[in-house]
């Protein structure tokens, strides 16, 4: 009637107890044949670090339990969801047809454990058509609430938005040039619209350097430009912010009418890569003041840091220019000299 594993997990199951510092419990049961599975999970970085459970039923009930927590053990939460009963059934090798409630019971605890806000399915939208055949089998298991689209950094990739709205009637929740956490932005159709048809999207493009602004750090900095000491630790925090707002093209296709002339054009994301290597192959003296840099220094940077004088020639008139031009513009609109009328301008 039972097969040798559920047997052996009814007899000798694993995993059973309780848990105090539990992240998740969840309890469920069926009225009909009176079982009641309660199961904890110990969760951390969206891991499942252990997981024990308490069951009051028979030994198909028992045994999917055993079974289920040895199958979620060590494994990320979003896999634990896709979890079924059929699975765990043939990791049993089989239930009697009219056991199959058991295994049932083991998925739904899981799921009650976990207890997700929102369950949200993650899709490369370079997968094409595959994308939309995923997410529709991944809707039919765990009927998510909404979608998160990766890699979605081209025109055409706009239509595996579209398709996979139609087939799974889920809304479209994230959107991400990349797979990184800070490539996630909230999906807006009427900005994903202006995009596709080259009208930028200002309005992300001003929340992304608003995300990064630090009013304290600001102050700072402009009192360091009209003083004229602005340095090369100071451009290094500059570069570090710009490159927290994300991928470069993605940041200049937000800019109205450059997206369309950006399209064929690969911009590299390491283009601040050499900038860096030059900087960080200075001594923190020179890095405070640049004009000490003399012929020899600029020869040892160049060696440390893998690029040539002239590379090192560059960076340096481009960061004194730099700073000519921030300075002007941190100490505002020059004085006018004393007298000065301009022509038609009445007093």
């Amino acid at each position: 009637m039972y097969s040798e594993k559920v047997m052996d997990h009814f007899q000798n199951p694993r995993n059973v107890g309780k848990m105090e510092d539990a992240s998740g419990v969840g309890e469920v049961g069926n009225a009909r044949c009176g079982d009641i599975m309660r199961m904890y999970i110990k969760v951390e970085d969206g891991i499942i670090t252990d997981v024990k459970f308490n069951t009051f039923g028979c030994g198909s009930a028992i045994a999917s339990s055993s079974m289920a927590t040895e199958m979620i053990a060590g494994k990320p939460i979003s896999e634990a969801l896709t979890l079924t009963n059929r699975a765990v059934a043939e990791a049993l090798d089989g239930l009697p047809a009219h056991k199959m409630h058991c295994s049932v019971l083991a998925e739904e605890a899981i799921k009650a454990a976990v207890k997700p806000g929102e369950t949200l399915f993650v899709v490369d939208s370079m997968t094409g058509q595959d994308a939309v055949n995923t997410a529709k089998e991944f809707n039919d298991r765990l009927d998510f609430d909404g979608v998160v689209l990766t890699k979605l950094d081209g025109d055409p990739r706009g239509g595996a938005a579209i398709s996979i709205r139609s087939v799974v009637n889920k809304p479209l929740k994230f959107i991400s040039s990349g797979e990184k956490m800070d490539a996630l932005q909230v999906f807006h159709p009427e900005r994903m619209a202006d995009r596709i048809l080259g009208m930028g999207d200002i309005v992300s493009l001003v929340e992304k350097a608003q995300e990064q602004y630090d009013e304290e750090e600001a102050r700072r900095l402009k009192k360091k430009l009209v003083k004229n000491q602005f340095d090369f630790n100071d451009f290094l925090t500059q570069i570090s912010q710009i490159k927290k707002m994300g991928n470069l093209k993605d940041l200049a296709g937000m800019i109205p009418g450059v997206g369309k002339m950006l399209k064929n054009v690969e911009i590299n994301d390491d283009v601040f890569k050499q900038t860096e290597a030059i900087i960080h192959s200075m001594t923190p003296a020179e890095r405070a003041d640049p004009s000490i840099i003399n012929g020899s220094r600029r020869q040892r940077i160049a060696t440390g840091s893998g690029t040539t004088m002239q590379d090192v020639n560059r960076l340096l008139k481009q960061f004194e220019d730099t700073r000519k031009v921030m300075k002007s513009v941190a100490g505002g609109m020059p004085k006018m000299p004393k007298g000065f009328n301009p022509r038609g301008f009445k007093r």
